[in-house]
């Protein structure tokens, strides 16, 4: 494959195709695991800012979408990023139960990273689709509606327990 995806950067990591991951990654390295401490390098290595991302564009093509197809695309979104908020929620408790410091280390880097994602939807939501509130969970409450009864089960329901 050429590239080692372990001490890759962020930008390298956005030239491979998605096979080349696949193969050259995950098929060949099962045999090899990196450990946790080598899992929080990598992390440590590769990360990324909501606050460098530009939703202009998305906001110019949201001003497009018709009123009436609107909440068929937020109910959409919505799934996402009510999913990264309950994954945030659900791991809290993962990180007092795992035996080791190391492992520890390591899950808190996952805790970090769901919780980016739930706030890249925060501010895409605000930024993309113009929705105002004082905070994130004031986006949800407007939108949690549009929320499938099985995808509420599975995502608000059924994680918690």
């Amino acid at each position: 494959m050429g590239l080692d995806i372990a001490r890759a950067s962020l930008h390298e990591l956005g030239t491979l195709d998605g096979d080349s991951i696949i193969v050259g990654e995950i098929d060949d390295k099962l045999v090899n695991l990196p450990s946790y401490r080598e899992l929080y390098h990598r992390w440590e290595k590769q990360q990324w800012s909501t606050q460098d991302l530009d939703f202009s564009i998305d906001r110019q093509d949201w001003a497009n979408v018709a009123e009436e197809n609107r909440p068929i695309w937020i109910s959409g979104f919505v799934v996402f990023f009510q999913g990264e908020v309950s994954v945030v929620n659900n791991l809290i408790p993962y990180l007092a139960a795992v035996p080791t410091e190391e492992q520890r280390i390591f899950l808190t880097t996952q805790l970090v990273d769901e919780a980016r994602h739930a706030t890249f939807f925060d501010k895409f939501f605000r930024e993309a689709l113009l929705m105002e509130g004082p905070d994130i969970e004031s986006i949800l409450v407007k939108i949690r509606p549009l929320i499938q009864p099985g995808q509420r089960q599975i995502l608000m329901e059924g994680l918690v327990e």
